[in-house]
């Protein structure tokens, strides 16, 4: 796990105890630690053997650059 997870994890702890599960504060906090989460798991596979194609990488930038994400 990266340290941008840790960081993101620690920051929602902390965001929870200080304002609440419900608040504005740990809302952004869980956005945060998706992102990051979503981050590792992207670096962790193009980064892996056998390399992804143009054309994989391809598809998978359309999934994030979609505002609804899936594929046409």
């Amino acid at each position: 796990m990266a340290a941008a997870t840790y960081t993101a994890r620690a920051r929602l702890s902390a965001n929870q105890r200080h304002h609440g599960p419900d608040s504005p504060q740990a809302a952004a906090s869980r956005m945060e630690l998706r992102e990051a989460k979503l981050a590792d798991a992207i670096k962790r596979e193009a980064e892996s053997d056998p390399p992804l194609s143009m054309e994989q990488r391809a598809k998978l930038a359309n999934l994030l650059l979609r505002p609804g994400g899936g594929v046409e």
